[in-house]
């Protein structure tokens, strides 16, 4: 059975797989073994839509999301990861 993005992400911050470097860099490390670094203009920086600005270097985000204007599991997993924090 395939995982959704979001259960992905969930695992991410179930298995620590995510650390936050500044208020604004988050490194997720991805399902190859290789790390993906995701940005966030801050809850300040609101894009058109109303939504706080978050990307990814990753290629899903590249080709699929940003067109899309959904989340990578990376940005995902940064967003939960960051909530936790706050709590």
């Amino acid at each position: 059975m395939k995982q959704t993005r979001q259960a992905k992400a969930l695992d991410k911050v179930k298995n620590m797989e995510v650390e936050q470097k500044t208020p604004f860099k988050f490194i997720v490390n991805g399902t190859s073994k290789k790390s993906y670094g995701v940005i966030t203009w801050g809850e300040n920086h609101l894009t058109n839509e109303g939504r706080e600005f978050w990307s990814c270097e990753c290629i899903d985000y590249k080709v699929r999301c940003r067109k899309a204007n959904i989340d990578c599991k990376h940005i995902m997993a940064a967003k939960v990861f960051r909530t936790l924090q706050k709590m």
